[in-house]
């Protein structure tokens, strides 16, 4: 399962990302602008957004869901500061990580998720891509909504 981004410009493409990659943003401050938060444990934290179905029925919305939650432009151009952002910290992380020796990078990535060592281990390297690339098209979807 992956998310569609729909632009509200019509001029605009689509996105898509994977679920882990979205969900990643949003634990690292892409939630924060939608109105959720990691709650811990796999559980999270929002406020929902009414919008209307197609047989005319409010429903609420879900920026962890692909329901259709609606974002405005201007969240969208915070979203694509925070991207970038985002992807400038974890390309220095990655640098850092490079530079420790072996032996302590092999020890940090045994430990537990979980574990706040672990932090120093970088996100995968496609991730930092893709919110790099989501950065440069949100920045011009005149807003979206999550499919």
């Amino acid at each position: 399962m992956g998310f569609d981004f729909s632009a509200v410009r019509e001029d605009a493409e689509d996105f898509h990302l994977g679920a882990f990659s979205w969900s990643w943003m949003l634990d690292t401050g892409v939630g924060l602008i939608l109105g959720t938060q990691n709650a811990g444990g796999g559980r999270f934290v929002y406020t929902p957004r009414p919008v209307v179905g197609e047989d005319g029925e409010p429903y609420d919305t879900c920026p962890h869901y692909n329901d259709g939650f609606p974002v405005t432009e201007p969240e969208a151009r915070a979203i694509s500061l925070a991207l970038r952002g985002l992807v400038q910290c974890e390309r220095h992380r990655r640098e850092a990580w490079v530079a420790l020796p072996a032996a302590e990078r092999e020890r940090l990535e045994k430990l537990k998720y979980g574990d706040p060592e672990r932090r120093a281990v970088p996100v995968r390297a496609d991730f930092v891509d893709k919110a790099e690339a989501m950065a440069a098209w949100a920045e011009t979807s005149g807003g979206f909504a999550i499919h």
